[in-house]
């Protein structure tokens, strides 16, 4: 797995194609409204995939703990359900599981503009599409999703993902946002654990 040495790319711009894909899969369960941005603080951010290569500081995800994912406060549809499986390092622990449509949206998470990247373990247990990765941000008002890109798994062993775009808007200040994972194509399974968020510390 390549590591993308900083400073950090320009995230390209969103593909037409896949708003239009991920258009139609804004969840109901984010449409209500979230905390308040006054509750937000700065995370606790650790080094956590550095033995990968990657010596960038994350945070984890909401209703995670390391190899577990409790799915605590997530909102799960269309058949994801929170699974047990053989994790990457052998161990037992409890993943995402997201056949074809189904999704899995998180509590509401603070971010900044300089938050701009995710990334995660994920495998293909069927088929050969991938997790459709978006985020939802709050305007005060409503939720508005905009698409990261889907991510792929080589095969049905565990792999972390490459960066995949937060997509915040460049507005100084705390950002209220839910991440929204999607099984993609038709008639396919994926696996998803250790979900984190990159803040980018100049």
């Amino acid at each position: 797995m390549p590591y993308v040495i900083r400073p950090r790319r320009i995230v390209s711009a969103l593909c037409a194609i896949g708003v239009m894909l991920l258009g139609g899969a804004v969840p109901a369960q984010a449409r209500s409204a979230p905390a308040t941005l006054n509750q937000c603080e700065a995370p606790v951010l650790s080094q956590p995939l550095s033995s990968a290569g990657d010596a960038n500081y994350y945070f984890m995800a909401p209703g995670q703990s390391v190899d577990n994912f409790a799915g605590s406060g997530w909102s799960l549809s269309g058949g994801a359900s929170i699974q047990q499986s053989t994790l990457a390092n052998g161990s037992a622990g409890a993943v995402l599981d997201l056949p074809s449509g189904a999704q899995a949206v998180s509590p509401s998470i603070c971010v900044t503009n300089e938050y701009p990247f995710a990334r995660f373990m994920e495998r293909q247990v069927k088929g050969s599409a991938g997790v459709e990765f978006a985020v939802s941000y709050w305007s005060g008002k409503s939720w508005s999703a905009r698409y990261g890109g889907q991510v792929r798994a080589p095969n049905s062993s565990w792999t972390l993902s490459d960066q995949v775009a937060m997509q915040p808007s460049s507005a100084a200040g705390w950002q209220l946002a839910q991440i929204v994972l999607t099984g993609g194509g038709k008639s396919n399974d994926f696996q998803v654990y250790n979900l984190y968020i990159d803040p980018y510390r100049r």
